[in-house]
């Protein structure tokens, strides 16, 4: 999840705000780009922001659908204050990254789709 806010969808958290603290993150869209949500974690704060609407039918297109465009930008505000304020520490790390990352293989079994770790 590190990798999310270093290269990955989340990477304007970075290059947005300006956060160089040690953090882990994830994006995430719905189908059809009704939602999108954004979660950043820090070791003394786990800050998440969620857009969308309640009725399915509404949509929030192809670029403002996902939560890097929507979502991520309410985080990065809110985590920049905490930094500035001092309300969080910039140099606590989150833990070692000490596990080998693990192989994800998709299998279809009928008309399912089953992910196995």
């Amino acid at each position: 999840m590190r990798d999310v806010v270093s290269r990955g969808t989340g990477s304007g958290i970075r290059t947005r705000f300006g956060i160089r603290a040690d953090v882990a993150g994830k994006t995430g869209t719905t189908q059809d780009n009704t939602d999108g949500w954004f979660i950043l974690m820090h070791p003394q704060l786990v800050a998440g922001a969620w857009v969308g609407f309640d009725d399915g039918r509404v949509t929030l297109g192809d670029y403002w659908g996902q939560g890097a465009h929507s979502a991520l930008p309410m985080v990065g505000a809110f985590y920049d204050m905490a930094l500035r304020g001092r309300a969080i520490d910039p140099d606590v790390r989150l833990g070692p990254e000490n596990r080998r990352p693990r192989t994800v293989r998709a299998q279809r079994h009928r008309q399912f789709l089953f992910w196995r770790f």
